[in-house]
């Protein structure tokens, strides 16, 4: 089921368009200033950018805007399922988030199902969520923009005529039913770590227990079709996650009841696995001390890219590596 927004999109997407185009001339100028540097003039011309007003129709009315008119931003864009975020980066300078939602009442999912705009260098820890405010709470919300463009031209290419309808509903399903319940925040640390170590096998790992345990399986099977099973094989790539729901068409009830039990014992070696990885002793430091990995990543959990990239050459890191990823391997395998 969609948002009631859904099939307003195309002329939500004009209403707010001056507001878009004003976001890209307020980040471009504050770009270039950013790189290049200004004087009190520039500073200036960048708080008239955010003090300007701007038009954003509707079929009722004609609304004024400006950047700096926040609340009332917010309250516009809320009335299409649209959240207007704002940050600000480490010299204070706002940046922007606007994107469109959907929520499931009945399962509490928060899902970005479309990104209409991000600043540049709008940040996210972890790009399969963010945590954005919703009815005078933070909490988080998980992103499934980032597939909508690259499932939109799969569909297109099956000549469907609502390819864009199509989009907003595959990826609603998949949110709410599998990648909801595959993806939790709790994973940051150990998918970061995997992503920039690259543990594959652990990650595909991560998703496939947690979607196990966390998901409706019987009505998981029931709502699989082409559409869904192609996402996991050509756009989010996960084979372990593709072949089980394909072999979800084959397991008999009382198989998928079993299905969690067997999960959570393999869910906890898995964490054991993990928890021996992270004290594997590295050399680091300009004095190249021996420490235990887990200290390096919690110290460092923003920039694991560089972590990784400084202990690309350390042996008894890849050996541990090598060791988390055939275990890996062999969880899978016994979940099959």
């Amino acid at each position: 089921m969609l948002n009631a927004a859904a099939p307003r999109k195309k002329k939500v997407r004009q209403y707010i368009g001056p507001l878009l185009k004003h976001l890209k001339n307020y980040d471009n100028y504050r770009i270039e200033l950013q790189n290049q540097g200004g004087n009190a003039r520039a500073i200036r011309q960048l708080t008239s950018l955010l003090n300007k007003k701007f038009l954003i129709n509707s079929p009722y009315e004609t609304n004024v805007m400006s950047l700096t008119d926040q609340q009332a931003l917010k309250k516009l864009l809320n009335q299409y399922d649209i959240i207007f975020d704002i940050r600000q980066n480490r010299l204070g300078m706002p940046l922007y988030y606007v994107c469109w939602t959907y929520y499931d009442y009945y399962s509490n999912t928060s899902l970005i199902i479309d990104d209409l705009y991000i600043s540049p260098d709008y940040q996210f820890s972890d790009e399969r969520f963010v945590k954005l405010m919703y009815s005078g709470h933070e909490i988080w919300h998980i992103r499934v923009a980032p597939f909508w463009d690259a499932l939109y031209e799969e569909l297109k290419k099956k000549v469907i005529y609502d390819a864009e309808d199509r989009t907003d509903a595959v990826l609603t399903m998949l949110g709410s039913h599998i990648l909801g319940a595959a993806w939790h925040s709790d994973q940051m640390l150990a998918v970061l770590t995997a992503r920039h170590f690259g543990l594959n096998h652990f990650y595909q790992t991560i998703e496939l227990l947690y979607l196990i345990l966390s998901g409706e399986l019987t009505q998981i099977r029931n709502m699989l079709d082409p559409d869904i099973l192609n996402f996991f094989d050509h756009i989010y790539t996960n084979p372990s996650v593709h072949r089980f729901l394909v072999s979800l068409d084959t397991i008999d009830g009382n198989a998928i009841s079993q299905l969690p039990a067997t999960a959570l014992n393999l869910y906890q070696d898995l964490n054991a696995a993990f928890s021996r990885f992270l004290t594997t002793q590295v050399s680091w430091g300009f004095n190249h001390h021996n420490i235990a990995l887990w200290k390096v990543v919690f110290g460092n959990y923003y920039r694991l890219d560089l972590v990784a990239a400084s202990l690309s050459n350390n042996e008894e890191l890849s050996k541990a590596c090598s060791i988390l990823e055939q275990r890996a391997k062999d969880i899978i395998e016994a979940v099959f």
